[in-house]
């Protein structure tokens, strides 16, 4: 399983670890958030990041952390589609 995070730029904090079996799982689950109205991240879509942290072996409990966290991209780039508004825009 691979283990992602949303970071979020303006409190510079990293939120709860959520895993996928693939990166185009925790992608798609970030585009949805991101197009939900009523997230907090859709509010802010220029703060938040999806990054993916490494992965974990549920067999052996083993975790394989990356070098440095890698950044899938702002939650503006994940839903470009769908018209944001956002309270930093106001």
């Amino acid at each position: 399983m691979k283990i992602f995070s949303i970071y979020d730029r303006q409190a510079q904090m990293y939120g709860a670890l959520f895993e996928c079996q693939t990166q185009i799982e925790a992608m798609r689950q970030f585009e949805r958030l991101s197009s939900n109205t009523e997230s907090f991240i859709h509010q802010y879509p220029t703060s938040f990041e999806l990054h993916e942290l490494g992965s974990f072996d549920k067999q052996t409990g083993w975790f394989c952390l990356e070098d440095k966290p890698n950044n899938l991209g702002t939650a503006q780039q994940f839903a470009p589609r769908h018209k944001i508004t956002t309270k930093e825009e106001a």
